[in-house]
């Protein structure tokens, strides 16, 4: 007998929501800084976005999400979320590009939290400015001339973008923006993410997938140190546009 039309088992999958875990009661306060950590568990996804909201709100789409950020190599992917008001909460993570979910509820301390992991977020990279002022936890970033090559019109890479401060542990400082959608003709969005390790030199990529599309660096010498607006230089372009020479971050309004 054949067996053409059986339906295939879909492919299995362990990545998880390793931070909160499910139905987790967190030791934090609304307007504390929640870390959401995904382990990607060998499936060798090309990334993650995630929300944390209320339990009776409904679920964000894709869209509404944030890029995690990996610094291990891709088996995991981090991401700090300010809470808001409530106690009963929700995270959800979306494999990239696809509509692979999952959902882990948890709560929270009730009463108003100290922030001091707020705080620390907005603060860490002071060292950073040159005016000795904290680096702002969110930019805007704006292309200087608009990209050639879209195949729509206006293309969405030439709106401004905010990038927020992840927040995340480890030498760089790293600000990510939400999936972009560049006007590919690939199904998967891109995202941007600025990093830099000391105020010498800053890198700007958008990222697709484990590709990097264009690269924006700025370099200074001896003991000059970037300061906002920033001004960063087109290093490497690709998927056939031309790409502005430059483009400037500000704090975000």
């Amino acid at each position: 007998m054949s067996t053409s039309g059986t339906p295939k088992a879909p492919k299995a999958t362990n990545w998880s929501i390793q931070n909160p875990s499910f139905n987790e009661a967190v030791p934090l306060y609304p307007g504390d800084t929640l870390t959401v950590v995904v382990d990607d568990a060998g499936d060798n996804n090309i990334g993650y976005v995630a929300a944390v909201y209320n339990a009776t709100d409904p679920d964000p789409p894709y869209a509404n999400c944030t890029a995690l950020a990996s610094t291990d190599g891709g088996f995991t992917y981090h991401g700090d979320f300010i809470l808001g008001a409530g106690t009963q909460k929700k995270v959800i993570a979306y494999v990239m590009n696809t509509q692979d979910s999952q959902i882990n509820p948890f709560t929270i301390q009730s009463g108003s939290g100290s922030g001091i992991l707020a705080a620390a977020a907005a603060t860490r990279p002071a060292a950073l400015s040159k005016t000795n002022k904290p680096v702002p936890v969110a930019l805007s970033l704006q292309l200087d001339a608009p990209v050639e090559g879209a195949e729509s019109d206006p293309d969405p890479l030439n709106r401004p973008t905010t990038l927020l401060y992840s927040g995340s542990p480890g030498p760089e400082c790293c600000w990510l923006s939400q999936p972009v959608d560049s006007c590919s003709d690939r199904a998967d969005a891109a995202f941007w993410m600025l990093t830099t390790s000391d105020a010498r030199t800053w890198i700007l990529l958008l990222r697709r997938g484990k590709a990097d599309v264009v690269v924006y660096r700025f370099t200074t010498s001896g003991e000059q140190s970037g300061s906002f607006p920033l001004q960063l230089y087109l290093a490497v372009g690709g998927e056939g546009r031309n790409w502005p020479r430059t483009v400037t971050l500000s704090p975000a309004p």
